[in-house]
């Protein structure tokens, strides 16, 4: 008794923890202030937080001294992706390159928008990149020089966004709906080491038989502080390489009580399909069900509420009757 007395009382500590243990930012931004904080680094920050992506972006643009400061190596760690605005001026800063470098060292994904640049020229830090590396060569060590030379290389190669003169809400749409895809696919940050969940989790997999076709409804109950959110996320990241669609949503009761069914709705929707999220404006609850209901027929998804205390709120969600999709 006094040993799952202690088993449970770890449970809500770590429960209680959970927010802890996610990521605090969605994205980092890394941008050259000088060249993009007025125009596209702004206009995209508004429209990732209109969306409800926690962005990290610095305010207090450079700071004094050769370091890159403490703060943002923490944010870039504590960020599940960076999106690196390359201007034209970015190698004349070496906080931004010192950025760029950190996010490949510790294996981000990055999101580059070539920012009146071309990507050939950042690979190879040439055209307006050229003689800001000639000037940075006589002032830092040759380790220092080979990590951003690197750090530049590998970002240029990666297939972005490229911008000129063309239509620049365009392109932060579609690096919007992208960030928003990434995200849905992302793992649920769990503790490294679980004792005693493995044989929960091979039962649940049993129990859903992903590989086979149909509607499968798994429904964890217990009283609070025994760890089904834990459990329930570690399933996720288990399953979620078999569906091309998926989505956790976390505190589903709150969402539905202080946003409504219709915020619920589309934030499942945001999360499952990324590129219709902005076509999904329902006029009422009852429209959004059948939209809801329509968009996920045929479909193969993997969808996990968490904390969901009243079966009335899936009934709301996509209607009353058996649960057919």
């Amino acid at each position: 008794m006094e040993e799952f007395e202690q088993q449970q009382e770890q449970d809500q500590t770590y429960t209680a923890s959970l927010s802890s243990l996610r990521l605090n930012y969605d994205v980092f931004l890394s941008f050259r202030g000088e060249d993009t904080r007025e125009n596209i680094t702004k206009n995209l920050y508004n429209a990732l937080y209109s969306k409800g992506i926690r962005v990290f972006i610095d305010n207090k643009g450079l700071t004094q001294g050769d370091e890159i400061a403490p703060g943002l190596i923490e944010a870039i760690n504590d960020s599940a992706a960076a999106v690196a605005i390359i201007s034209p001026n970015y190698a004349s800063s070496r906080w931004c390159l010192e950025e760029l470098a950190k996010i490949c060292e510790l294996g981000k994904l990055v999101l580059p928008v070539f920012y009146r640049v071309d990507p050939s020229d950042v690979r190879r830090q040439k055209g307006p990149f050229l003689n800001d590396f000639e000037k940075l060569e006589g002032r830092f060590e040759v380790e220092k020089m080979v990590r951003w030379r690197n750090a530049m290389e590998r970002v240029g190669g990666i297939s972005g966004w490229v911008y000129n003169n063309g239509d620049e809400s365009q392109l932060i749409q579609s690096l919007v709906i992208r960030v928003l895809h990434e995200l849905s696919k992302s793992p649920m940050a769990v503790a490294p080491f679980l004792v005693g969940i493995d044989y929960s989790l091979e039962e649940l997999i049993r129990q859903l038989d992903v590989k086979r076709n149909g509607v499968k409804i798994l429904g964890l109950h217990g009283i609070g502080g025994v760890g089904k959110t834990t459990l329930s996320m570690a399933l996720y990241n288990k399953l979620a390489c078999h569906f091309t669609h998926r989505t956790f949503i976390l505190n589903v009761k709150e969402i539905a009580a202080q946003q409504g069914i219709m915020s619920l709705q589309k934030k499942i929707i945001q999360g499952l399909f990324p590129s219709k999220a902005l076509s999904f404006s329902p006029d009422n609850a009852h429209e959004g069900r059948v939209k809801f209901r329509r968009m996920l027929r045929e479909k193969r998804i993997l969808l996990v509420l968490d904390d969901v205390d009243d079966v009335n709120i899936l009934k709301a969600l996509i209607g009353g009757g058996k649960l057919v999709i």
